[in-house]
């Protein structure tokens, strides 16, 4: 939530999930060892670097009990912090239980610390030099169950962007199934998925393509990123929510993402082939620059038609322009469309007169509807105005009694590339 609320105008709503009853809260340790002098103990924890001072007349124990003090003063941080005298241990808890907790990344930072003392981190796995993942004996275990949840959420209520705190294949299969049956016919609430991951890439495609492959749902990868994968699905999504109602076509190539924190090592953003690689199968690449976590380009976790390449709804514009369309469209008819004419009936026979005012026809709806289409083509969200193969077929369904349509839609795409040669020579063609 902090997150998501850095970005202006934005309209949030938070909905907690039970935590797993049987989980533990994951943990990172501290061993401190050797003898102190004075130096600047640091540590970095969601991306927030906390410094404790240290003098030469301190104890290993007034050190730990500085560390804890320092770490418990900073409340909006997702661990408790400990510090056992007969141990000379530091601990971190993570403030939920649950195998999530294990995305959580400890860092240390030696820059200045004093010479002779020594800080031994134990998690679950190292992270670069000095860096590991909360999980430390086996903690962070047990999966929530969004199942309750989405019970609350299958309502008349549109949520239009959902950011997901947690990427487990299961959790993930239940909220793909969620969207798709919101965005049924008979209810048309439209909602898109947005998730996240900070580990390897071949983890975070496995959820992306394999587990998903859902044009409704994109999954960030940010490898290593100090911040978790909810806040990056938090910060992504509440930007999308803000600009793709008056941007139907998004641009993100570029985009730095609100509050979420830059990779701290430069083998951790992704090499071109990482990133070809990870578009080319359902994944938004994060990489880093001056400072910022930075979207390479957005896409839709859809990549695959059976086990072929598909890229039809590659772009998440080919996901918001439909959906938009839609929206729009319902809207045309309920509040202009049908007010006018509150009846209905078959198109005239060639050389009839039309039916009288108030009586709705097809020939009638596709006037209407190409008017409104040609607003989205003037608004550069579609390639092609609404004339020939792309405009829309009108029917009239003789014994329901009502008007039938389909629209064809030429998504415009995002321009992502622009090659060109520089020459020392003129052109001889």
């Amino acid at each position: 939530a902090y997150k998501a609320l850095k970005t202006p105008s934005l309209e949030l709503y938070i909905a907690a999930v039970t935590e797993p009853g049987a989980g533990t809260q994951a943990t990172a340790t501290c061993l401190l060892g050797g003898t102190v002098s004075s130096g600047v103990v640091r540590f970095r924890l969601a991306g927030e670097a906390i410094a404790v001072n240290v003098s030469a007349t301190m104890s290993l124990d007034d050190v730990g009990n500085a560390i804890a003090a320092a770490f418990t003063a900073k409340t909006k941080l997702p661990a408790t912090c400990t510090y056992n005298t007969g141990t000379d241990t530091v601990t971190w808890t993570i403030k939920n239980k649950g195998a999530s907790g294990r995305d959580w990344i400890l860092y240390h930072d030696p820059t200045d610390k004093p010479s002779a003392l020594t800080l031994t981190l134990t998690g679950s796995a190292t992270v670069n030099t000095n860096g590991v993942r909360f999980g430390a004996s086996g903690t962070g275990t047990g999966t929530e169950d969004v199942t309750t949840l989405l019970t609350k959420l299958a309502t008349t209520t549109r949520y239009a962007r959902i950011a997901v705190g947690h990427n487990d294949t299961t959790n993930a299969a239940l909220w793909e199934t969620h969207v798709n049956t919101k965005a049924g016919p008979l209810s048309l609430l439209l909602e898109q998925l947005v998730f996240a991951h900070n580990g390897a890439l071949a983890s975070a495609q496995s959820l992306a393509q394999t587990t998903l492959n859902h044009f409704r749902s994109q999954v960030l990868w940010a490898r290593n990123c100090e911040s978790h994968p909810a806040e990056i699905a938090a910060s992504k999504a509440a930007v999308r929510s803000v600009r793709e109602q008056t941007e139907w076509v998004p641009d993100y190539d570029g985009l730095v993402l609100p509050g979420i924190a830059a990779h701290a090592f430069e083998a951790d953003k992704p090499t071109d082939t990482e990133q070809d690689t990870a578009l080319n199968n359902s994944l938004t690449p994060v990489t880093s620059s001056d400072g910022n976590a930075v979207v390479v380009r957005s896409i839709t976790s859809y990549s695959l038609n059976g086990t072929a390449q598909d890229e039809r709804c590659l772009d998440i514009g080919d996901a918001v322009m439909p959906d938009q369309a839609t929206i729009d469209s319902k809207l045309l008819y309920e509040t202009e469309f049908r007010p006018q004419n509150p009846r209905v009936a078959p198109d005239p026979a060639e050389g009839e007169e039309p039916p009288p005012a108030g009586v709705a026809y097809p020939a009638l709806w596709k006037s209407a509807l190409k008017s409104r289409m040609e607003s989205w083509y003037r608004a550069g969200w579609l390639e092609e105005r609404p004339q020939g193969v792309w405009e829309p077929v009108v029917d009239f369904n003789v014994s329901g009694r009502f008007i039938l349509c389909d629209t064809p839609l030429a998504v415009t795409r995002v321009q992502h590339r622009l090659d060109n040669v520089i020459r020392q020579i003129f052109n001889t063609a």
